[in-house]
């Protein structure tokens, strides 16, 4: 019998306290969107990492892209191709090192909070590189570990998956040391209130002071 992966259903129930959708309010994938279209606004997408599917979902409803996603997690991928199955959307098990749709590529692929677990990060920005049609865009959001917040980051990680407590400067070099120029990078602003009420507010005032990016990159020419 093959041992479960780590981002099984424990794992979404540890994270997300057992309520996915409450820290994925539409409004910030809404938010997310509208920073993609300020550089790719049609085409197709793929969402690495989709776990349950609510960017998806909303990108859907939102309209403009034909839509793909895979996730690493079995349970996370049967539960987003059960939430997606009338809209269109086609989600299929595999991770960043994976290639759930061979021979395929994307105007725009999207990592929200999945690059900071993957062990090699030359690997993954080469898939990513591979998969992207030409002027495509590359999308992701990780926490940071710098700047006022660093330390109440780290505190408040719980995540025993995050392999890379890296700051916001060290990210921006990742990407341009393997071949991406970045076209914008923001600050998130983002909190989970009284375990009721998730906060998220992107951010380019606040960009050196917010404890996570979001870093929206093409292939270098």
């Amino acid at each position: 019998m093959t041992e479960p992966g780590p981002f099984e259903g424990a794992y979404f129930a540890d994270i997300y306290g057992g309520d996915y959708d409450a820290r994925n309010p539409r409004y910030k994938h809404r938010a997310l969107l509208s920073a993609l279209r300020l550089h790719q606004p049609s085409g197709s997408l793929l969402d690495i990492g989709c776990a349950y599917g609510r960017f998806l979902e909303v990108a859907a409803e939102e309209g403009g892209y034909t839509l793909s996603g895979c996730d690493v997690s079995e349970h996370a991928a049967a539960i987003a191709g059960e939430r997606l199955a009338s809209r269109d959307v086609r989600v299929r098990q595999g991770g960043v090192l994976d290639d759930p749709f061979p021979g395929e590529t994307f105007d725009v692929i999207t990592m929200f909070d999945v690059i900071e677990h993957v062990d090699d990060l030359e690997a993954a920005f080469a898939s990513v590189k591979t998969r992207l049609t030409e002027g495509g865009v590359f999308a992701f959001s990780v926490p940071v570990y710098d700047g006022p917040v660093g330390v109440l980051v780290e505190a408040m990680d719980l995540d025993p998956t995050h392999v890379h407590k890296i700051g916001r400067d060290a990210w921006l070099q990742h990407a341009q040391d393997h071949g991406f120029r970045v076209l914008r990078w923001m600050g998130i602003m983002r909190y989970f209130l009284a375990s009721r009420v998730y906060l998220h507010l992107q951010t380019t005032t606040l960009r050196r002071h917010s404890p996570a990016v979001l870093v929206i990159c093409a292939p270098a020419r």
